[in-house]
């Protein structure tokens, strides 16, 4: 879906961490964007940026060991990396709002539910009391919590992971924000808790008034939740596309090694298959293609130049030239 209407834009990032004289450069020349009313992901393993793009977007890295060293963060025409701490804190839970994976190392353990969404609405708005009152009651009702009164009077550590990240994503919406970002939420779920929480995000977009950037690992929520997708690898986007095309027809080893490990594709009783080895270590980062350790296609040009993200389709884009070349001899 693209609705040519442009949110969010990241152009041309680059993100490094400096450690004992060793430069980690954990996000290099990255560019994906967000259209008002539609659901994006940003899928990859632990390692290759995910997070760490999405805390540049609110300004959350810290400076050092972090510098965002080039690039451009447009969000609704305003570029973010020009702003202020204090115009970046008047955005943050009013504009664009983040969703953590953990939400009890998130929450405070010391305030009841009311007293942090309460404080989360209260920075950005003056609404009286009553008024403050019920939409606390609406919001906690509207992310499937029982009981709103006995839930806002309760502690973190007094409510299950289910219901905390329902707080979480309450808290998040509390300031109807244009733009949420949403880190792993439903990591540490179980299965029916994790597809309550993402027909919820289903729900809360519905209007059109609302957009998600979902990051995760997980291509089963993928495929349940995105309009669009976003593979990322070793720091940059390898292959980006419609959620459909991108399942139907992956054009990037990486893409498709991450599809072969879902359950669903392999039969009954077989080993899932894996991609062997891992993400390289952002301080040594191996030259061309930082996927050719661990793909079974690389040719000696892959270890030489990094490929460009080329179209193969309709909005279709991959880095891979053998899979882009196979697919037009086919």
């Amino acid at each position: 879906m693209d609705t040519g209407n442009t949110l969010l834009s990241i152009r041309d990032l680059h993100i490094s961490f400096i450690s004992d004289d060793t430069v980690s450069r954990a996000v290099v020349g990255l560019n994906f964007k967000v259209n008002t009313g539609e659901t994006v992901c940003l899928v990859g393993e632990s390692g290759c940026g995910k997070t760490v793009s999405s805390l540049a977007v609110l300004g959350l890295i810290p400076q050092p060991p972090g510098s965002i060293e080039q690039g451009e963060i447009i969000f609704a025409g305003r570029d973010l990396l020009g702003l202020s701490e204090p115009e970046l804190r008047r955005f943050r839970g009013k504009a664009i709002s983040m969703i953590f994976q953990d939400p009890l190392t998130s929450l405070n353990p010391v305030f009841t539910v009311k007293e942090q969404i309460r404080e989360t609405i209260l920075a950005h708005e003056s609404p009286g009391a009553e008024a403050l009152q019920q939409r606390l009651y609406k919001l906690i009702s509207s992310v499937g919590l029982p009981s709103p009164e006995t839930t806002l009077a309760a502690y973190p550590h007094q409510l299950s992971g289910g219901q905390r990240q329902r707080v979480m994503i309450a808290m998040a919406m509390s300031c109807n924000p244009a733009l949420i970002i949403a880190d792993e939420p439903t990591t540490a779920l179980d299965v029916t808790v994790q597809d309550q929480i993402i027909q919820l995000f289903k729900s809360s977009v519905q209007d059109g008034s609302r957009s998600i950037l979902y990051i995760t690992h997980d291509l089963g929520v993928v495929a349940n939740l995105a309009q669009r997708v976003y593979v990322m690898y070793s720091g940059l986007i390898v292959e980006q596309g419609p959620a459909a095309t991108l399942f139907a027809k992956p054009l990037h080893p990486y893409t498709r090694g991450l599809l072969a490990s879902l359950p669903g594709t392999a039969k009954r009783g077989s080993l899932l298959p894996g991609i062997p080895g891992s993400v390289p270590d952002p301080s040594d980062r191996p030259a061309g293609c930082p996927f050719h350790p661990r793909c079974s296609l690389s040719l000696e040009a892959c270890k030489q130049r990094l490929p460009q993200l080329k179209e193969c389709g309709q909005n279709h884009f991959s880095r891979c030239p053998i899979l882009i070349h196979s697919k037009k001899s086919s």
